[in-house]
């Protein structure tokens, strides 16, 4: 479907939030994607001008939200360099990385860089719901430049007692919080029964692969991992 451009605003080093104006109402879930063809790019090359992107936003029937890191492929330089109301094609929303329909079990959200995007779009959703069962999130960046909208993150966990956000920055020597990589001995320190949860990985695929691993050793079943790997984002 057609849709144009609403707002971009850069939201942290090198990362670009973009808002897309349906112009058809559209229906979908937190947790999902969609497919974004630039329609008059002003750079092309050979991998072309589509790109599946996640949904940041909370669902709504005529917008879609993204987040992406500006890299120099023609797709995101263009993406950064195309004008508001410029026409684009949206289309392909779905996925099936969706929360739970019943909260049987606490929920653990582990981003990387940019796999924040998903993330934001469920948080938005369970807390128009009242986090109606635990969340915790952990959310790993090289420093707090790239670490897109951590200050929004205390703010909300504030709110509920229900969910709890854990950052780390691991090569930010004057960060005040954790500067540990994410791997099975962090995780421990903040899960009493780490097998007892659902968790939800997003970030680069060394990265989740790593997470993957990560918790397989801390005796986590393959059923109760979701991943979502984010490629040549």
């Amino acid at each position: 479907m057609r849709a144009k451009i609403k707002n971009k605003q850069e939201v942290a080093k090198g990362t670009l939030l973009v808002e897309f104006l349906l112009l058809e109402p559209v229906s979908y879930q937190a947790g999902q994607s969609f497919r974004l063809t630039l329609l008059n790019p002003p750079y092309r090359d050979e991998a072309g001008s589509s790109r599946f992107f996640s949904i940041a936003n909370l669902p709504q029937k005529d917008l879609v939200t993204t987040v992406t890191r500006i890299r120099e492929s023609a797709f995101k330089r263009s993406l950064w360099e195309l004008p508001l109301r410029s026409d684009v094609e949206v289309g392909s929303i779905g996925g099936d990385f969706l929360l739970p329909e019943k909260g049987a079990k606490p929920l653990v959200f582990i981003a990387g860089g940019i796999g924040i995007t998903p993330f934001l779009s469920m948080l938005r959703y369970l807390e128009q719901q009242n986090f109606p069962y635990p969340v915790s999130l952990f959310y790993s960046n090289p420093d707090r430049q790239s670490a897109a909208f951590r200050e929004d993150l205390p703010g909300l966990a504030r709110k509920s007692r229900n969910f709890r956000a854990v950052m780390t920055m691991t090569r930010d020597p004057d960060w005040p919080g954790e500067k540990g990589r994410l791997d099975a001995k962090f995780l421990q320190k903040y899960l009493d029964r780490p097998a007892e949860a659902l968790y939800y990985l997003a970030g680069p695929p060394g990265f989740v692969n790593d997470i993957y691993g990560a918790l397989v050793s801390l005796g986590v079943r393959a059923l109760n991992i979701k991943t979502e790997e984010f490629s040549g984002y």
